[in-house]
């Protein structure tokens, strides 16, 4: 199994312009946290495609593929990128928050 902490792990993102990264602010006192607010955009309404291209262009290259978007719904067409990693022989890691996990049993039975 590769040692990920020595970098030989694989990490791809897909940038897009039209949604920034999400703003933490944190509310403290006397050096104890407490609030955070979080100021982000949803996912819903993104081109899938760029993510499917990334895919496609990398799942051969890969050992395992790890899919998580922390339910805010950047994986609405998780099933493809299930099936390509499945095609490709390489083994799917799923985190289920905000996944339809009847879509994932599907996919493995």
């Amino acid at each position: 199994m590769p040692d990920t902490r020595r970098g030989t792990g694989r990490c791809d993102f897909v940038r897009l312009s039209t949604h920034p990264t999400i703003t933490k602010l944190r509310i403290l006192s006397r050096n104890q946290q407490l609030i955070r607010l979080d100021f982000e955009e949803g996912f819903g309404d993104i081109d899938p495609e760029p993510i499917r291209q990334r895919m496609k262009a990398s799942v051969d290259q890969v050992g395992a593929v790890v899919l998580s978007d922390y339910a805010k719904g950047a994986l609405a067409d998780v099933q493809t990128l299930i099936r390509l990693a499945r095609e490709a022989g390489v083994p799917v890691l799923i985190d289920p928050k905000g996944l339809i996990l009847n879509v994932i049993v599907a996919q493995r039975y």
